[in-house]
């Protein structure tokens, strides 16, 4: 018998996958092994990676010397083929913590399907901020880049003491982001666990 795909549970579980599948692919393997429930998910996953990597550029796998068709039949080329692909691209899905623009990244304090938040100091006006950063910026697609884009102008109109105003939207070297207050505290997930509110 399958277990049931839990949007609840298992999203964050895919969400990892896919960042494994960028950073470490024999880590996002042994991931779904652990989950056999969900290997046609990985299997979905791992097809996507792969042409996103190949989107990423003219080249393909079809045109790499070095691939040959059982590779790509076997699945061997879908991790190691798009990791390399990515650290060609940029060494990394996300920027570290460190200078970005006109912040200092501090930590991660949240992630979803289609965003990171960190914990930021917006030097030049010395004050902690959130800045929030389409995941996987350099494979996204221009309508995830749109909707990145329309949800920071909405949030950016909203004033009311219990919403989170947004100060600035850009980009660093291509990588989209918006800044906005930052709360300090428990998230809404963790809340959550507590039980009702």
């Amino acid at each position: 018998m399958t277990a049931e795909f839990s949007p609840s549970t298992d999203e964050s579980l895919l969400d990892r996958y896919v960042e494994l599948l960028a950073t470490d692919p024999s880590a996002a393997e042994k991931l779904a092994a652990a989950r056999p429930d969900l290997a046609d998910l990985f299997t979905c996953l791992r097809t996507l990676d792969l042409l996103s990597a190949q989107l990423s550029d003219d080249r393909t796998i079809v045109d790499d010397p070095t691939i040959s068709p059982e590779m790509i039949h076997q699945g061997e080329v879908t991790q190691e083929y798009s990791a390399e692909r990515r650290r060609e691209a940029g060494s990394s899905v996300l920027p570290g913590l460190g200078e970005f623009g006109r912040f200092q990244l501090l930590e991660e304090i949240g992630r979803g399907g289609m965003g990171v938040v960190f914990r930021a100091e917006q030097v030049d006006l010395k004050r902690t901020v959130a800045v929030k950063m389409i995941l996987g910026n350099h494979l996204a697609h221009p309508q995830q880049v749109k909707r990145f884009y329309r949800e920071a102008k909405a949030a950016g109109k909203l004033r009311h003491p219990h919403i989170v105003a947004v100060h600035e939207v850009g980009d660093v070297n291509g990588q989209h982001y918006f800044s906005m207050d930052y709360i300090g505290g428990e998230n809404l997930a963790e809340r959550l666990r507590r039980g009702p509110m």
